[in-house]
């Protein structure tokens, strides 16, 4: 079969379809208001396995924009628009386009994308591509059977994938908290000789409103039991604390409220990220790079030679180095954790004596030796600092403690910019791998 044949047996894609990336989100939010009822929009969001009752909004105009909305952050805007396309065919989709003075269709977050090595970004899309040439395959027998015998195994990736964005998601919409909760307290510390703070802590009690709520619609439209999301009732009781406290201008219920958004705050976001890790952990791409590669063969036994067929190959190739990254950052992310669960301990007492640390140190100092066996700046810092701190640990001269508490910082500045680094990557290795997510989704729709 010539390439000719393909274009007209194999079309592309979507070809009535912007792509994502080229489309206005309000232009689109309008499109859906003017094809679609309110009822015909819940039939839309359970045939999107979506929960209605959760998509903000009582207005046919509001329920558009979030359903938008909803999909661009979570990465999956093609597959809303496949969606659509199936079920209003004949709309001129291409209006849709974005304009010259209209913004570009990116992310909330996409900018953490550029964080990430060129390597895992140049991964995805390949990896992605592969996936998406497939659907083109898929009027094949051959190809049809062969991807449907891997179904299960591209569902359960493709949860998987989808919950790592959730808890993503989750992540950043607490950091935005934090920073809110700062402004607040910081406010709410002025009280004390400046009654006008009430004006900016009603400015900033807004926005916290605003992001608790964010936060609370986010957790319920992900699939978690309910031992995984019962801090949701206890981070609205806070709002609700402190938007009273704020509207009666009660000092002390704010600092009340305050003081138990502290609590959350400090624990909540770190399970949200131990659970991100925990499905990055089982995450096997190898998985798919094996349905990739029999689907190649049943591709080459039924005569099909195809530059198509290449491009499917070479998704094997970048599923593998994902997976390779993948493992070596959850790896290190794990030996950090360890170490910092340490760090924790002893440094709760370490003002007071520095035995519990020099304890401490016989196990922790290897571990991290273990991590720091990289020509990098990073690794050469923290090892200076191991170096002084082991130095510091061995003196018995009374300026001892001292100088172990003043190594002791060092060293823990460093580590934990190393931790957050690796978290930071992560992260992004996360988004990046939303364009498999995607195309994964793309080729399950074409299966039916």
């Amino acid at each position: 079969m010539n390439e000719s044949q393909v274009a007209s047996f194999y079309p592309e894609p979507n070809e009535n379809l912007p792509e994502s990336s080229e489309v206005s989100l309000p232009r689109l939010g309008k499109a859906i208001e003017s094809l679609f009822t309110l009822e015909e929009l819940e039939t839309l969001c359970f045939n999107l396995d979506i929960k209605y009752e959760n998509i903000p909004g009582e207005t046919l105009a509001r329920k558009a924009r979030e359903l938008v909305n909803y999909f661009q952050r979570r990465h999956r805007l093609n597959v809303l628009l496949q969606a659509l396309y199936d079920e209003r065919p004949n709309y001129d989709w291409q209006a849709i386009r974005r304009g010259p003075d209209d913004p570009p269709s990116v992310g909330p977050d996409d900018s953490a994308i550029l964080l990430s090595p060129k390597a895992d970004q140049t991964s995805s899309i390949i990896a992605g591509k592969s996936f998406t040439a497939l659907i083109r395959l898929m009027r094949e027998p051959t190809v049809n059977s062969a991807v449907a015998t891997f179904r299960a195994d591209f569902e359960t990736t493709s949860r998987q994938i989808s919950l790592m964005n959730e808890y993503k998601l989750l992540h950043d919409f607490f950091q935005k908290l934090e920073t809110i909760y700062l402004m607040l307290t910081n406010e709410a510390n002025r009280l004390a000789t400046d009654e006008s703070a009430w004006d900016s802590i009603e400015l900033h009690e807004a926005e916290l409103q605003s992001q608790i709520n964010d936060i609370i619609r986010e957790t319920r439209q992900m699939s978690l039991e309910k031992s995984e999301n019962q801090w949701v009732s206890q981070l609205e009781k806070v709002r609700d604390t402190i938007h009273q406290a704020v509207n009666n201008l009660e000092y002390d219920g704010l600092k009340q409220g305050l003081f138990q958004l502290t609590r959350i705050l400090n624990r909540q976001p770190t399970r949200i990220n131990a659970q991100l890790v925990a499905i990055a952990r089982v995450l096997k791409l190898a998985t798919l790079e094996k349905a990739i590669h029999t689907i190649c063969e049943s591709l080459t036994s039924a005569g099909i030679e195809l530059k198509l067929v290449a491009q499917i190959e070479e998704g094997m190739g970048a599923l593998s180095g994902l997976e390779s990254r993948l493992n070596s950052l959850v790896h290190e992310h794990d030996r950090w954790q360890s170490i910092d669960d340490e760090l924790r301990r002893v440094e709760g007492v370490l003002g007071e004596s520095v035995d519990d640390l020099r304890f401490a140190w016989e196990d922790i100092y290897p571990m991290t030796l273990a991590l720091c066996n990289k020509q990098e700046e990073w690794a050469s810092q923290i090892k200076e600092s191991c170096d002084g701190l082991s130095d510091a640990l061995n003196k018995t001269d009374e300026k001892g403690p001292v100088v172990v508490r003043r190594y002791f910082r060092q060293y823990r500045t460093r580590v934990n910019h190393r931790f957050r680094r690796v978290d930071t990557e992560l992260l992004a290795l996360c988004l990046n791998l939303q364009k498999v997510g995607e195309s994964l989704d793309l080729l399950l729709r074409s299966l039916g």
